[in-house]
Order: C-alpha cells, then structure tokens, then sequence
C-alpha cells in the first residue's frame, strides 16, 4: 500500500463524511422550513389576534352599557 493510495481512501471517507453531514443539515434546514410554514397555519397572526380582541372588547363594552342601564332602572324602582 502506498502513501498515495493512503491518502485516496482517507480522502474519500473524509468526503463521504462531510457529504453525509451536509446531507443532514440540509435535511434538517428542511424540516424547520416546513415546521415554520405549519405554524403559520396552526397559529393566528399578530393582526388576526388584534381585530378577535377588538371585536370581544366591543362587545364587552355593549354588555357593560346595557348592565348599567339595568342598574340604573333598578336603582329608581328602589327610590320610589
């Protein structure tokens, strides 16, 4: 065995590894990619969660005026 074909096969295994170790973080570039996309579909956006959060104050705040104004009849139909 000569030095020169030594250094082919540490060449090539030295290769191959590095081959394999590129292939892997591909892969994993891969699958954070599609674990990012699903969360944009799992989960709401910031937007999405401000106009909900609107729209439930608003409503809220109809439901605050009308039981005040129950309040209010009953506080006079308690005067009388």
């Amino acid at each position: 065995m000569t030095i020169e074909f030594a250094f082919n096969i540490l060449m090539s295994i030295v290769a191959a590894a590095i081959g394999l170790i590129v292939r892997r973080l591909f892969t994993q570039v891969d699958d954070m990619q599609k674990l990012t996309q699903q969360m944009r579909v799992d989960y709401q956006s910031r937007e999405q969660a401000l106009l909900e959060n609107q729209t439930i104050t608003k409503a809220l705040d109809r439901i605050e005026q009308k039981l005040e104004r129950v309040n209010d009849k009953l506080d006079r139909k308690a005067d009388k």
